[in-house]
């Protein structure tokens, strides 16, 4: 079963698929007399007012406080509802917006997740993380996206860390502010950070603090660098 558009409320759920109400037709042409219509996105007439559907952040379905079992999302709108996946079928989150929401066995390739509750048995590849709430409530490894605000306290492979409170373990992404307390980074790209008794083994440093910390090798371009011990790589003191 398909869903495309409506609302639930106080509902359990097994096995629907919350499609894309516009799947198939992605792009909406004015033409010159302000009338519109419908075209496919391999046509090779697409004229530059062209507006794309799929990047306009509107999702269709909405579904509060429900229980949903196995049900593979691509577009909605999901509030303080549970998703829980208990095979390998329709346990897929493509987008979507989600709000309060807990999961469990599920591979996320996308959407955006608003205080939200992400245990180990997830998989996640993608997508946008806030969180203002103040607790570790993202718990899985971390493979790419954009990370707004929380405290992130597992393993990041990839992606952009905005703000919030950074414990774990960098492998690689770019650091665009934040805090990072207690961590051992290995490569990537800190635009702008507070650093607080890290270990930096290898990348860029363009700006921030480094206080009390180990740095190991790589580039420290700019910022302030206080109590910390230098162990090799390149650092410019201006």
């Amino acid at each position: 079963m398909k869903v495309t558009q409506g609302v639930l409320k106080y509902s359990t759920i097994y096995g629907v698929t919350f499609e894309d109400k516009y799947l198939g037709i992605k792009t909406i042409v004015a033409t010159e007399n302000f009338t519109s219509k419908f075209i496919s996105p391999d046509s090779v007439n697409v004229s530059k007012t062209t507006t794309s559907l799929s990047d306009n952040n509107t999702y269709y379905n909405r579904i509060e406080d429900c229980k949903l079992i196995n049900c593979n999302i691509k577009n909605g709108t999901f509030i303080h509802s549970s998703l829980i996946g208990i095979s390998e079928e329709n346990t897929v989150i493509d987008d979507g917006y989600f709000s309060g929401c807990t999961f469990s066995g599920y591979t996320i390739n996308g959407g955006v997740f608003h205080d939200c509750n992400i245990n180990s048995t997830n998989i996640w590849k993608n997508g946008q993380w806030h969180n203002d709430n103040g607790t570790e409530d993202f718990v899985t490894t971390w493979n790419g996206g954009v990370w707004n605000s929380g405290i992130f306290s597992g393993s990041w492979s990839g992606g952009t860390f905005n703000d919030g409170i950074f414990t774990g373990v960098w492998y690689d992404g770019v650091a665009n502010g934040g805090i990072f307390s207690g961590i051992t980074w290995y490569n990537g790209l800190v635009r702008n950070a507070d650093f607080e008794y890290c270990t930096f083994n290898d990348g860029v440093f363009n700006n921030g603090t480094f206080n009390n910390s180990n740095f190991n090798g790589g580039n420290f371009n700019n910022g302030k660098m206080n109590n910390s011990i230098i162990n090799g790589g390149i650092v410019y003191i201006y």
